[in-house]
């Protein structure tokens, strides 16, 4: 799919998007390429109960799926109440953000849509933007995130450029690295009012001086947590 001048998938409802009957999760998988010159795949609607997979139909004879954005965010996942449902990538999410989940940018911020997400995030794979690699948002999250493959963020300047970046209301679970984090700027920023959950890092996070070099060191991880 080829998006020439705006997004390249859009799946778009004003209520619910759901499975049949409206009680098991709907399934979004990709195992092709989709580039755009704005948003790769955009998903919302006021609540959302789906699985969406980026990975390959037969990992022994096709490579895995690509979704890459030339100057917006490669996937945005968002609800205005609710999302339910797992989100894996296996493949490659590249783009001026590479995944941003619960919330809308318009190119140079994210905005919360204010929803709350239950469910797992898991990264195999590669998500990598210029200014972040995964943006969680919104006002609350429930479930776990797993990092086995690279968030990145990879331009040089920026106050906002991570790998990681997570800025929710409260946060509940674990947020597991085994594989690398990294940003030019800040390799992790969690920002939550309450967290509850554990941090384990048996992979890589680490970060660079990028434009707040006065910080004069390493800014790998960074937590700031109200309560």
């Amino acid at each position: 799919i080829a998006g020439a001048g705006g997004s390249g998938l859009v799946i778009s409802a004003t209520s619910s998007i759901t499975g049949a009957g409206g009680e098991i999760p709907s399934q979004i998988h990709n195992t092709g390429i989709i580039n755009a010159a704005g948003v790769g795949l955009r998903i919302h609607a006021d609540n959302v109960l789906a699985d969406v997979t980026n990975d390959s139909s037969d990992p022994l004879l096709f490579p895995p799926g690509e979704i890459t954005s030339q100057s917006g965010a490669a996937v945005v996942l968002s609800a205005n109440t609710s999302w339910v449902g797992n989100i894996t990538n296996d493949g490659t999410v590249s783009g001026l953000r590479g995944m941003i989940v619960n919330g809308t940018s318009d190119g140079f911020q994210v905005f919360s849509t204010g929803g709350t997400y239950e469910g797992t995030i898991t990264n195999n794979g590669v998500m990598e933007g210029d200014l972040v690699g995964l943006y969680i948002s919104g006002t609350s999250f429930d479930g776990a995130l797993v990092n086995d493959g690279q968030l990145i963020g990879t331009a040089t300047e920026g106050s906002a450029v991570a790998g990681l970046i997570v800025g929710v209301n409260n946060w509940t679970g674990n947020i597991t690295n085994t594989g690398l984090i990294q940003g030019a700027v800040t390799g992790a920023y969690i920002n939550a009012s309450t967290f509850s959950g554990n941090i384990v890092n048996d992979g890589q996070i680490s970060g660079g001086t990028g434009s707040i070099n006065q910080f004069q060191f390493d800014p790998g991880l960074v937590i700031s947590v109200g309560t």
